[in-house]
């Protein structure tokens, strides 16, 4: 059961990554789109969206 669980969490990070524009997976890289310790990456923030604007990412 826990290696499902962890599948299912390393799909839903790669997919949050994916929708922020592929930002990176360092810290100092994520940071800037989670809202807090709790939340993961959130990739309807502001800064996801700036960022996707900055690439020339349309979602």
């Amino acid at each position: 059961m826990a290696a499902l669980y962890r599948a299912k969490m390393e799909i839903i990070y790669g997919r949050q990554l994916l929708l922020v524009g592929a930002c990176g997976n360092e810290d100092w890289q994520m940071l800037p789109f989670c809202l807090d310790a709790q939340s993961g990456i959130v990739s309807d923030c502001e800064n996801a969206k700036e960022y996707r604007k900055l690439i020339g990412l349309q979602i």
